[in-house]
């Protein structure tokens, strides 16, 4: 995975290159065969960021969808939540899947920009005024309207590791970010 997330081990070894659409499938295809019943639920999230193979992941998405009967709704695409390729996303599923209606949730890590970049330093790109911006965005142009081909999940990630003062205090900072959007 480029991303290099300090805290995930899959980073740490870089990126080699992405899976390709039959290989994402593929591992679905081994869970099924070792649990002996199709999946209930699929979740993209680790060995790389989804978004930066946004074309592979929505074509798995159509055939685990479409091929092996795993609805949308049961799907979940997690992301860091890289700006440049959020918009794109929301053009590439209604192109390539006729509809979007897996859930997206993106990981934010901290509940401001500047301890984002304390925690992730290379986070200083990823700017979380824009993913917060764009969950508004994808609210109003999705949420809002009466296409049910839209109905697509958000969820913000943040998780509070220990009960404390400051993570008290991160959580009312990330409600009020969330809240302004």
């Amino acid at each position: 995975c480029p991303m290099a997330c300090r805290f995930c081990a899959t980073g740490k070894g870089g990126l080699q290159r992405s899976l390709h659409t039959h290989e994402i499938v593929a591992q679905v295809l081994s869970v099924r065969e070792v649990m002996q019943r199709r999946p209930s639920h699929v979740v993209f999230m680790g060995m790389g960021e989804p978004l930066l193979n946004i074309e592979a992941v929505l074509d798995a998405i159509r055939c685990l969808n479409d091929d092996l009967g795993i609805g949308q709704r049961r799907i979940t695409v997690s992301t860091v939540g890289v700006p440049r390729t959020l918009p794109k996303l929301a053009e590439l599923a209604m192109e390539r899947l006729g509809r979007a209606q897996f859930t997206l949730a993106v990981s934010l890590h901290a509940p401001n920009q500047t301890l984002r970049e304390e925690k992730l330093h290379w986070l200083d790109w990823l700017v979380l005024a824009v993913v917060l911006a764009f969950f508004g965005y994808i609210w109003w142009k999705i949420e809002g309207t009466l296409n049910y081909n839209w109905r697509w999940h958000l969820i913000p990630n943040y998780i509070l590791r220990f009960h404390t003062e400051r993570e008290e205090w991160f959580a009312n900072v990330l409600l009020q970010g969330l809240i302004a959007t």
